[in-house]
């Protein structure tokens, strides 16, 4: 049983490496602080953004860590995002995390 979902909602139109930088951070820092007693998944929602750096910065985490990834053809804004991912949550808590905060 899945006790926590996580969601990181991204979102990089003009593929600049700052925000390609701060989904990086953020995918490492959410890594790195999971509490360890909950059994977890994450997702990437990933709301149409420019570039093959910026989607291989995604697949990086979800074939390294066995993340998924939810890759959308356009920005559908926070508030889909979240029904999205609750969704797809197999959880009972849902965490969402924007990586541009």
């Amino acid at each position: 049983m899945i006790d926590i979902t996580y969601g990181i909602l991204n979102y990089n139109p003009s593929n600049h490496p700052l925000a390609r930088q701060a989904l990086h951070e953020c995918a490492t820092s959410l890594r790195e602080n999971m509490h360890a007693g909950f059994a977890s998944e994450v997702y990437i929602i990933d709301q149409a953004s420019e570039g093959h750096a910026q989607q291989a910065v995604v697949q990086d985490y979800c074939n390294g860590f066995g993340w998924r990834s939810i890759m959308l053809d356009r920005n559908v804004g926070i508030s889909r995002g979240i029904n999205m991912l609750a969704r797809v949550s197999r959880a009972e808590y849902i965490c969402l995390v924007t990586s541009d905060v």
